[in-house]
């Protein structure tokens, strides 16, 4: 038996400014696309063929039921750790938000996976889109210090899964199942 793929890589950036905007990884047209949401971008412009260890461990977990994947951040500066992103570098972006509207209404599942922050993911306009399109919301869990959604440095299958969230009406994040 033989089986050919078609990938198609897409990375979206400024790289004068040091600004990824969007990352896409297409493989199977049959199925549905995921959108996940991360903090910001470690790589400009990494190679089609791999993802850094982080988002590999999410593609983990949606590539059996998804065909394409595409990644946005909260912040667009690309910074190797997220401790590096200055005061300054976390601000609401329109551009970025364009990005990220998009992304998300163009998916049928959203992967929230920032874990702490106090700027773009508190932004109206942002918690805005989240809530219109609850429905697809998704997370691996909560942070304990203000309840976002986690970024888990060693997530793997066996201790984690996806589960529905939600956004209250205080606009705080909820587990749902």
């Amino acid at each position: 038996m033989k089986k050919t793929y078609e990938l198609i890589a897409e990375n979206e950036f400024c790289e004068e400014k040091n600004l990824r905007y969007r990352l896409y990884r297409h493989w199977d047209a049959k199925k549905p696309t995921a959108c996940v949401i991360m903090f910001n971008p470690a790589r400009i412009d990494p190679n089609p063929f791999r993802l850094g260890v982080t988002l590999t461990k999410v593609f983990e977990h949606i590539e059996n039921d998804y065909g394409s994947m595409v990644v946005v951040n909260l912040y667009p500066t690309v910074k190797d750790k997220k401790k590096d992103l200055k005061q300054n570098e976390r601000k609401f972006d329109e551009r970025n938000f364009t990005y990220i509207k998009n992304a998300v209404m163009s998916s049928d599942k959203v992967v929230l996976f920032w874990g702490n922050d106090t700027g773009m993911s508190k932004d109206v306009r942002f918690i805005r889109l989240l809530r219109e399109n609850e429905n697809k919301l998704n997370c691996f869990r909560l942070t304990e210090k203000s309840k976002q959604p986690d970024y888990i440095y060693a997530l793997n299958r066996n201790n984690h899964t996806l589960k529905k969230c939600i956004i209250t009406a205080e606009d705080k994040f909820q587990i749902i199942d």
